[in-house]
């Protein structure tokens, strides 16, 4: 019963780190490779303004979502909000060059909105206007420097994002820590199987020789019997 819990309990976790290491693989592994490209510089703010600030011409997003099933298949329809379009602008070095761009929260910001430094999504545009209000004071002042990352793939490096998704050491661990529960749940599984059969060897051997020891026994005591004639006529 031991022997089979323990099975058990090692299959159970090669297959839960096999999953979890499919999933950090398509999640914390996917992101960064698609930001790998990303190098690390420094930014220094030079101005922040905003595109337009009237209402009507601020960027739409869309905040709630559902699938509408119809003859067309499945439609999303969603409620819009809006957002004031800040543009950051920063200059950073590279190749010994001065290069001024718009500064982006993230590389899917950036992508999502190349015009905009940032982007959010409440229902009440006026929230997201004091949340892009205080984005601009923590990071849109002039004369602030940040950590920031530019696009190598980018010729002219003028993508520069203010973080990346993920770093290679969080990917590397994403790979590492499950991969070493796989391996130690294999580990596990034949060492479990190595006493079983261990196991399995030492009772056949008892068994055998008890059996030995049984059929000496009963060797001797009808060997005793036939020397004995008195106890064979009775």
């Amino acid at each position: 019963m031991g022997a089979k819990c323990s099975i058990g309990l090692s299959v159970f976790f090669f297959f839960f780190f096999c999953g979890l290491l499919i999933g950090l693989s398509c999640t914390i592994v996917r992101d960064y490779l698609q930001t790998a490209n990303y190098k690390e510089t420094k930014c220094n703010v030079q101005r922040s303004t905003y595109e337009h600030d009237q209402l009507e011409f601020w960027p739409n997003c869309n905040f709630d979502c559902e699938k509408v099933y119809d003859k067309d298949g499945i439609q999303s329809e969603c409620l819009l909000s809006q957002f004031p379009c800040l543009q950051v602008i920063v200059n950073h070095f590279y190749d010994d060059q001065l290069i001024e761009t718009t500064l982006h929260a993230t590389p899917e910001q950036a992508r999502k909105y190349p015009k905009c430094s940032v982007d959010v999504c409440y229902q009440d545009s006026k929230r997201n206007a004091d949340f892009v209000r205080k984005w601009q004071k923590t990071y849109g002042q002039p004369g602030m420097t940040h950590v920031c990352y530019y696009n190598e793939l980018d010729k002219e490096k003028r993508e520069v994002v203010l973080d990346v998704p993920q770093t290679a050491a969080t990917a590397i661990h994403a790979l590492v820590w499950p991969s070493i529960g796989i391996f130690l749940s294999i580990i596990a599984f034949i060492l479990t199987l190595v006493r079983a059969h261990l196991q399995r060897t030492r009772e056949e051997k008892l068994r055998e020789t008890s059996e030995g020891r049984r059929f000496k026994a009963k060797s001797s005591s009808t060997r005793e019997k036939k020397m004995n004639p008195a106890e064979v006529a009775m």
